[in-house]
């Protein structure tokens, strides 16, 4: 799996999960830092990423938007 690790996030996380050799980046490693939901959502599935992360009450509804709109999908973590 291939994550993208949320800014409530501290970078170390991404950090400690690669060691072990998982494919994981935060947000901030690839520019999107403090960018919208949106966009963090939308570079995620272009890149086949997972994002992970708290924010709940934004991620769902984006999801929906993109599958109304009929744009590619990810799954999304929502760790709480």
């Amino acid at each position: 799996m291939r994550l993208l690790l949320d800014e409530m996030y501290s970078e170390r996380v991404a950090e400690l999960l690669r060691e072990p050799r998982h494919d994981a980046v935060h947000v901030r490693d690839i520019g999107l830092g403090g960018s919208p939901d949106a966009d963090v959502l939308a570079r995620a599935a272009d890149e086949g990423r997972t994002p992970v992360t708290e924010n709940a009450a934004d991620f769902l509804p984006l999801l929906d938007l993109r599958q109304s709109a009929g744009l590619p999908m990810t799954p999304v973590l929502i760790a709480l």
